[in-house]
């Protein structure tokens, strides 16, 4: 169970004064009494992170996580989101107040191709040309031949995303690694996102939450909060509408099953967790695969926690 669950569940606990004497007594908490308090965990979370735009969808600000030290992440510094292709003039114009002068794009070359960037102010702007692999295959591709070939259902879907987080924990790396990098150099308010700001997004803010001191189960919740996101009318859709003759990359998922499709767009902790533990078989831990995977030194380290925490 979370956390921040078990702190919300201490309302549940009742104390009486008798004669001198404290009684604490427990009430039994049901299953729904656990999920309720995730549940008003999630929608605090949203009300203070989501940033609500007219075309980008998934627009977080990392600021407020409480760090080990007692700090906590300062707001508009790191932000993280979806596609910016959607961007309105007004969205622009909201980017601009907020600063942001660095943008780390970690979608692959084709999706930048369909759906470019149009940044309209001075900035640095971070990307790279690769393809998203599963394997020795493109991940699209792959999914296109499981639903050619009838076996595309929930559970090889949830298989195929554990593959691909396990994929990414190595071909993200110089991607993650560049952008820790971009961070030490403190130039101002950074974003970082890709195509629904769920996956490497996901990830990559997971890495970062970690390295600035964030305990797992904050990590976690702020990880699978995207799929609570998409299901808000507002922040609908994340991707384009998946149609029979629609884009090449998303009309796979109209021919899909309905489960399926919740697991290719959710973000499960089982997804998160399988790149955590890759990292830890291949570096030891997830903070050793920041040390040595992306480079990041305890200089470093230090170094991020006074740019990007405080009280």
């Amino acid at each position: 169970m979370e956390k921040h669950a078990m702190k919300r569940l201490s309302n549940h606990f009742h104390v009486a004064l008798l004669g001198g004497l404290l009684f604490v007594c427990s009430v039994s908490l049901s299953p729904w009494a656990v999920a309720d308090a995730l549940e008003f965990e999630r929608q605090t979370l949203i009300e203070r992170h989501l940033i609500e735009l007219e075309g980008v969808r998934n627009f977080r600000d990392l600021g407020g996580f409480q760090s080990a030290d007692g700090r906590r992440v300062l707001p508009g510094r790191l932000y993280r989101s979806a596609v910016l292709h959607p961007a309105t003039a007004a969205d622009f114009e909201r980017f601009d107040i907020m600063g942001i002068r660095t943008i780390v794009d970690l979608r692959s070359t084709d999706e930048r191709a369909l759906e470019p960037t149009d940044w309209p102010y001075p900035a640095v702007l971070l990307a790279w040309d690769y393809d998203l692999q599963l394997g020795s295959g493109d991940f699209m591709v792959e999914i296109e031949r499981k639903v050619t070939s009838g076996s595309m259902d929930g559970a090889a879907a949830e298989a195929l995303m554990v593959n691909l987080y396990r994929e990414m924990v190595d071909q993200q790396r110089p991607h993650f690694q560049r952008l820790f990098e971009e961070m030490l150099e403190g130039k101002g308010p950074l974003l970082f996102h890709c195509t629904a700001g769920k996956d490497r997004t996901g990830l990559a803010g997971a890495l970062i939450l970690t390295a600035l001191g964030v305990d797992r189960d904050t990590i976690m919740l702020d990880y699978t909060l995207s799929e609570t996101i998409a299901s808000l009318p507002s922040q609908e859709p994340l991707a384009p509408v998946a149609t029979a003759d629609g884009d090449g990359r998303y009309a796979a998922l109209a021919a899909m099953p309905p489960d399926a499709i919740a697991a290719l767009m959710g973000t499960r902790r089982v997804y998160l967790e399988s790149a955590f533990e890759e990292m830890r078989q291949r570096y030891g831990s997830v903070e050793a695969y920041i040390r040595n995977g992306l480079k990041v030194s305890d200089a470093d380290l230090r170094q991020l926690r006074d740019l990007y925490l405080g009280h």
